[in-house]
């Protein structure tokens, strides 16, 4: 068994090629691994541990068939760099969460969605699409906050990165007036992330988001990208949504906190 090595604000440490078993259920661990983390611990081979930047979730990854001594390297790894005791919290398979056998709970079952057509068009909502502006970040910030846990700071900066890169939408009524947001990120190996996506609570069951999410992924079909999503699965009207867009379910992941 290879030792695992631990990387500190480093980039381009490894061949992300390990990951394809897992590539849409893992795209973002994918994506950050090589993006500037503040902290990878790997073999380089058989399983990864980043954290991105304080807030966002540890991702953990390892080869499905691990042995016993594999999987207890993993876990005293966690335990020492990202203990659930001082705040950090977990993506991983719930089949890897199970085998590490550590206290914690599971704050949410996703799953993890591809789209390679569309499904028939949603009804007409009225309002229409466009690329947020820095104007749309008062209002905004309160749906991220709300959606990730964040705080206002924290929330604010993702904003404004977002729409400094046009990868934040958002579907305005009749009034011009923002009711539900979606990002779309753009990726090298093919695939685009939707994420982010949000309608106010006032707003919803009225198909802005439906309306958005489709026509966001309509455009990235036709650039010729795979969009690919993270749902609740324990929230049904999120999933059916997407269902009808015409994504399909490839793979699961849990987010644990203490």
């Amino acid at each position: 068994m290879k030792p695992l090595r631990i990387y500190e604000n480093a980039t381009d440490i490894l061949n992300t090629d390990i990951l394809q078993e897992d590539e849409i259920t893992f795209s973002v661990l994918q994506r950050i691994v090589n993006g500037g983390c503040q902290k990878v611990i790997t073999d380089g081979e058989r399983s990864i541990i980043a954290l991105s930047h304080p807030v966002f979730p540890v991702w953990v990854w390892m080869k499905k068939d691990a042995t016993e001594e594999e999987i207890s390297a993993l876990r005293e790894s966690l335990q020492k760099h990202f203990p659930l005791e001082e705040g950090y919290t977990y993506n991983l398979s719930r089949e890897l969460w199970e085998k590490l056998g550590l206290s914690g709970r599971i704050q949410t079952n996703m799953l993890s969605y591809r789209l390679d057509r569309l499904g028939e068009p949603p009804h007409p909502c009225g309002g229409f699409l466009r690329l947020a502006k820095e104007g749309d970040i008062p209002v905004l910030t309160p749906w991220l906050c709300e959606l990730n846990h964040w705080q206002e700071g924290v929330a604010e900066q993702s904003l404004r990165e977002k729409i400094e890169q046009n990868t934040l939408f958002v579907w305005c009524d009749e009034r011009e007036i923002p009711v539900s947001m979606a990002s779309a990120l753009k990726q090298d190996n093919g695939y685009a992330t939707v994420s982010a996506v949000f309608t106010h609570s006032g707003e919803r069951r009225k198909g802005y988001c439906h309306n958005l999410v489709y026509r966001i992924c309509e455009s990235l079909l036709r650039e010729g990208y795979a969009p690919i999503l993270y749902a609740d699965a324990d929230y049904p009207a999120s999933n059916g949504c997407y269902r009808k867009i015409g994504f399909r379910t490839v793979g699961s992941l849990c987010n644990v906190t203490k």
